[in-house]
């Protein structure tokens, strides 16, 4: 990975830019953390994080929307017809959702110089709207590379719920296949994924999810207990469908403190994701909201607890939502030598991906009461804690050493470069 040579020069066009805090800007810093700065150039529309990058980052602006008037024409048209059909109240909120699935970015001329001087092989993009297809397909055109869509949640298959989804679903769908179809080969972030697509559009994949240079994360033995106080800790986002499961988890972890037993639900978070939490999870008694470390200090903030936790909702939109979604927080809870607690339906890929490696403990029933009885049993079997731990971590090491999948995907990359 740090020979330039070798590394095509990549155009990254991302909802995130390289981070040590979300699950997005993780993936990134693992795919292309070591390749030389002067290979890669990344457009994203992250917030600043206040470190120092060694690489070009330049956040998309506002400015630089270009308005496409017949898909314009075609969402205001679908959305009209979706309120007039479910007497729905059109809002300034859904008007301005549409007025932006109407636009692309397009760099003004100062950055379009730059993009030129740099003179990229390939372009690296995620997608999940309107607004990122048509941006994808304006560079894409306008520096004449070939791209890679890496599709890292499941926005194909979603049940549009709102009038706005409704007029905007269809259109995203079409203007997405007519992008992939102009692609060799699929980015997804997890097996199933890649199978559901390949099908839909006869495509090859390759899987990229969460890596790590797994020499650095030795197994450690369990932790003891401190004064009998049990520690559960997640980390990460918190989205609808994860706050429907941590609410569950609460519920079963404050019913042990009713009980007289010392326990914690500790929850790593970034500042918008603890504003935007504490009204529905800072009333249970276990929740303690802790700063979201950055990704060289997690380690050492998880082998502090005694259980880590995946939890999802069991409703219908966050199944579909997380049918073929791999939560990055996984790998580094594989790797931490720390027992895992798996809460969701078995549809979801993290729910299958438990089962199917038999390293975590897992309730896939939406069930209080049976999820109170598993951590109980936990809480008192250190034994099988220590099970489970080595047992996630030895399939850690086996399937998401960064060393090697970061050389598949550098390999992958250079032979779409090739294409043109």
């Amino acid at each position: 990975m740090n020979d330039k040579e070798l590394f095509p020069k990549t155009l990254v066009l991302c909802q995130n830019k390289i981070n040590q805090f979300t699950g997005g800007g993780i993936v990134l810093s693992n795919l292309f953390g070591k390749v030389s700065p002067d290979r890669l150039m990344f457009f994203h529309r992250d917030v600043d994080y206040d470190d120092d990058s060694l690489f070009v980052e330049k956040r998309l602006n506002w400015r630089w929307l270009r308005f496409n008037l017949f898909n314009s024409i075609e969402l205001f048209a679908r959305w009209v017809v979706a309120c007039l059909v479910f007497f729905k109240k059109p809002s300034w909120k859904d008007f301005k959702g549409i007025l932006i699935q109407s636009c692309y970015f397009y760099f003004p001329r100062d950055v379009d110089q730059q993009v030129k001087e740099f003179n990229p092989d390939v372009l690296y993009a995620w997608c999940s709207d309107i607004l990122w297809a048509e941006t994808i397909k304006s560079v894409a055109v306008r520096y004449d590379i070939p791209y890679v869509i890496h599709f890292m949640d499941n926005h194909v298959d979603l049940d549009p719920k709102s009038t706005l989804e409704m007029a905007t679903f269809p259109i995203f769908k079409r203007e997405l296949a007519k992008l992939v179809n102009k692609s060799v080969v699929l980015f997804t972030i997890s097996e199933s994924m890649g199978g559901s697509y390949q099908k839909r559009w006869g495509k090859p994949y390759e899987v990229y999810h969460g890596l790590i240079e797994s020499n650095k994360w030795p197994l450690s033995n369990t932790r003891h207990l401190d004064n009998n106080s049990f520690k559960v800790a997640y980390t990460g986002s918190i989205e609808d469908g994860q706050l429907l499961g941590l609410k569950d988890i609460a519920t079963a972890l404050d019913k042990f403190i009713s009980k007289g037993v010392d326990v914690k639900l500790i929850l790593y978070l970034t500042p918008v994701y603890t504003q935007s939490v504490k009204s529905s999870l800072g009333s249970f008694r276990c929740v303690e909201i802790k700063l979201h470390p950055d990704f060289s200090s997690l380690r050492n903030e998880l082998l502090k607890a005694d259980l880590l936790v995946l939890a999802f909702g069991f409703d219908e939109q966050t199944i579909n939502y997380y049918r073929y979604s791999f939560a990055t927080k996984i790998v580094p809870y594989m790797l931490s030598g720390r027992p895992i607690l798996v809460y969701g339906p078995d549809e979801i890929e993290p729910v299958r991906y438990a089962i199917k490696g038999g390293w975590a403990s897992i309730v896939r029933e939406h069930d209080v009461e049976l999820l109170f009885n598993t951590i109980k049993k936990l809480i008192s079997d250190k034994n099988e804690r220590e099970s489970l731990a080595k047992r996630a971590w030895m399939a850690g090491i086996a399937e998401h050493d960064l060393h090697s999948n970061a050389n598949r995907f550098k390999s992958s990359l250079s032979n779409i470069s090739k294409i043109l």
